[in-house]
């Protein structure tokens, strides 16, 4: 390892990415996210569950106003991406899906 760099540890790096992540891109502190994970339960604001994947909750944001909301699942918080946080694009997805009839 070239003089100067620290040895890798994935635990530190992980954290040292979520924690700045949370400072630099939403605005907010881990000690605000672990309350608001807390709040939850560990669980993901909509669909109820932890990750499937065994990831951290994702901290749900606003891309238009960056106003932080609360944490999701990967799977969910993707889905409201895939759908481009659109109530309307929300809704056709569900009338599609009753049309086949899932409930």
């Amino acid at each position: 390892m070239p003089s100067g760099l620290s040895s890798y540890c994935k635990p530190c790096h992980k954290k040292r990415n979520h924690e700045s992540a949370l400072v630099n891109q939403f605005g907010t502190t881990v000690e605000a996210y672990n309350e608001k994970f807390e709040t939850q339960n560990g669980v993901c604001k909509i669909c109820g569950k932890v990750d499937s994947r065994g990831w951290r909750l994702s901290q749900d944001h606003d891309h238009q106003t960056g106003q932080v909301r609360d944490l999701l699942c990967i799977l969910c918080n993707m889905a409201l991406g895939g759908f481009q946080d659109s109530p309307e694009l929300l809704r056709k997805a569900l009338q599609y899906l009753q049309d086949w009839g899932k409930e």
